[in-house]
């Protein structure tokens, strides 16, 4: 399960939820990895082949790492809603 209790630094993306958020990751070949509403403390980690493609509907409450590093997504955020790639 891609479902965990800690970011994995393994991960391509790991995502940390604080609230409860709807999210899709689709991968390189298209294909959606997640899409669901994550629920408060969850974390995701995602292994698949980059580049992914990601959606968060609140940004303010995800907390995103890439290959084990923070990522700031204010940049790619707009009313709340983040949509970047993760290469």
């Amino acid at each position: 399960s891609m479902t965990s209790v800690k970011p994995d630094p393994q991960a391509l993306l790991s995502l940390q939820f604080s609230d409860d958020v709807w999210l899709m990751v689709t991968d390189a070949k298209g294909v959606q990895q997640v899409q669901r509403t994550a629920k408060a403390g969850e974390v995701i980690n995602i292994m698949a082949d980059a580049p992914l493609a990601v959606v968060l509907g609140r940004a303010d409450k995800v907390e995103v790492r890439v290959r084990g590093a923070i990522l700031d997504i204010s940049a790619w955020t707009q009313g709340n809603v983040a949509r970047f790639e993760v290469k």
